[in-house]
């Protein structure tokens, strides 16, 4: 793995390979067997990942899933939800490194707007898109 030395090898999400990242499509993707998933995304891997959500993080996946397929199912082109689980998955590999509340805390102590993990998630999806 090539992260920080502050990643702790036996955190329940962080996996060999976890820090590959895809290279979304620019042409519509139409068939499943085309969407890209992480190699470590089992269902026991989609558990651990469900378990770090808050109630509330939890809340707005589902519903950012539901709007994706929505989209998907408009333009015929599953990239929405691609995008959608890839953007939270990585998110939460961020979150689950080791010290990552003492770097959010220190984040939050410099000058600048403050950010939502929402808005981080949206930012990150609008520049993706």
């Amino acid at each position: 793995m090539t992260h920080d030395d502050d990643v702790d090898e036996n955190s329940p999400i962080i996996k060999e390979g976890s820090d590959q990242m895809s290279a979304m499509a620019t042409q519509k993707v139409r068939e499943p067997e085309n969407l890209y998933v992480p190699p470590q995304y089992t269902p026991k891997f989609a558990k651990k990942l469900m378990d770090e959500l808050s109630p509330e993080a939890g809340r707005l996946f589902f519903q950012e899933v539901f709007e994706a397929i929505n989209e998907a199912k408009t333009e015929a082109d599953l990239r929405p939800i691609n995008l959608v689980v890839e953007t939270w998955f990585r998110t939460l590999l961020f979150q689950t490194r080791p010290k990552f509340d003492q770097k959010w805390r220190e984040m939050e102590a410099t000058d600048g707007p403050r950010m939502t993990l929402e808005e981080i998630q949206r930012r990150r999806a609008n520049r993706i898109a």
